[in-house]
């Protein structure tokens, strides 16, 4: 859904870090989506029940994307 939500919205430079691809349904509600051509990084907590209400969610990350901190190559690595 997260995927989705990015390419809906023209985010295309913008990975999901976590949560894991592998794991989706892991209890952390953490997001951390990273933009390695600009160098940034969004942090977010999605909270479960918001998946039911794709609209909350869409909204939540484009906030987070549209206010971005600096992504140190450290921060990066350990975000992966």
């Amino acid at each position: 859904m997260i995927h989705q939500i990015l390419e809906k919205h023209g985010y295309f430079d913008w990975y999901i870090a976590q949560p894991d691809t592998q794991n989706p349904d892991s209890p952390n509600p953490r997001c951390i989506l990273i933009n390695f051509a600009e160098k940034k990084r969004a942090e977010l907590v999605i909270p479960y029940e918001w998946f039911q209400r794709y609209h909350r969610i869409a909204k939540l990350i484009a906030l987070a994307v549209q206010h971005p901190s600096p992504a140190t190559s450290r921060a990066a690595a350990n975000s992966t």
